[in-house]
């Protein structure tokens, strides 16, 4: 599958990127570290730093090398985890936690960084990066221009305020501004951009207390007649959820000795040590009365979950809840609850 290329990052790229990409809240993805970390206005702060967070990005995607303005040594030590090969991830927030610089010039940037993919997974990752700044040389330069040529024209057409904005940048760079992406724009945008030489990236998965997921009910039938149309983990989601039941067909359809499947797709990437499980409960309990046994995702994935039930006499009194369960210490944490039918309530005699 073709790779979707990133932006350019010079000049306005970098700042239209800083602007479309939300600050993470952390009270979202954990109730903890907020009060230890320090949020930085990269927009405050000098213009490698999106260089910098982009280059990660490409690491992940084992497209690194694809940066003219980056300079990787033998010495450099890259240790990412990629991302997989059926999806293109795309930035969606981040939030600089740590930057320094020492006097020799090496920079030290940490941030946490959440990416999204075409199925609405989230890449959630805590990211450091220590490299050094210079202006590129000849060959660098022209690389350089060659590639903001090349991506330049594309990115400026987009819209109309990406070609009011780079209008204002021929016009400071003393070009004709009209807002026509060409050799000179191209140029001037290159001698705006440094070259970074990557000493090191880090990148670890970061787990979300509560993830995220969807859910889906189809008849059992339906999937044991095309078993591989719903076995291929998250290829499978969009067959998943065409065939998906709402929760009035199911209330419809479903009775004693009925059999159905569930599916739960993850969209954050769950602790390979922690247990989860599917349980099922009254309508209108919390607790669940019947449970899945403990599933344990593969490291760095984002887990698939697929368990059969059957319908008990007890439904048609009490109704039915799905609920998704992780391992929280002790005990089993509800992470959602939906209902699939009501409970019915006596009629007063």
């Amino acid at each position: 599958m073709k790779r979707l290329n990133l932006p350019a990052l010079a000049a306005l790229c970098m700042i239209v990127f800083l602007c479309s990409c939300e600050n993470i809240d952390l009270n979202r993805i954990s109730a903890g570290p907020e009060e230890n970390v320090t949020s930085f206005d990269p927009l405050t702060m000098e213009p490698t730093i999106t260089q910098a967070i982009y280059a990660v990005e490409m690491a992940k995607s084992n497209e690194l090398s694809l940066l003219p303005y980056v300079s990787v040594g033998k010495s450099a030590e890259i240790a990412v985890l990629e991302h997989p090969q059926e999806s293109v991830f795309t930035p969606r927030k981040q939030m600089i936690t740590n930057y320094s610089k020492t006097p020799d010039g090496m920079v030290n940037l940490e941030f946490f960084s959440e990416s999204e993919d075409q199925y609405g997974r989230r890449d959630i990752t805590v990211n450091k990066v220590i490299y050094s700044i210079r202006m590129p040389n000849k060959k660098e330069f022209e690389a350089i221009r060659q590639w903001s040529l090349k991506t330049g024209d594309e990115l400026f057409g987009k819209s109309e305020e990406m070609r009011t904005n780079l209008k204002g940048f021929q016009k400071e760079k003393g070009l004709a501004p009209d807002g026509v992406f060409g050799a000179n724009s191209a140029s001037a945008i290159a001698g705006e951009i440094s070259m970074i030489d990557i000493k090191k990236i880090e990148s670890s998965i970061f787990h979300p207390e509560t993830p995220s997921y969807m859910m889906f009910i189809l008849p059992y039938d339906v999937v044991k007649k095309n078993p591989s149309k719903f076995s291929g983990g998250i290829a499978s989601l969009l067959e998943t959820g065409k065939r998906g039941m709402t929760v009035e067909q199911f209330a419809a359809k479903a009775k004693p000795g009925d059999k159905f499947v569930i599916f739960v797709y993850f969209l954050d990437r769950i602790d390979p040590n922690i247990p989860i499980k599917i349980g099922f409960s009254a309508s209108d309990q919390a607790l669940s009365t019947a449970t899945s046994t403990a599933s344990y995702a593969a490291p760095g994935t984002w887990p698939v979950i697929a368990e059969t039930f059957c319908i008990d006499d007890a439904l048609e009194t009490n109704g039915l809840a799905a609920n998704v369960l992780i391992k929280s210490g002790f005990t089993y944490k509800n992470l959602g609850k939906c209902i699939l039918k009501e409970k019915v309530e006596a009629e007063p005699e």
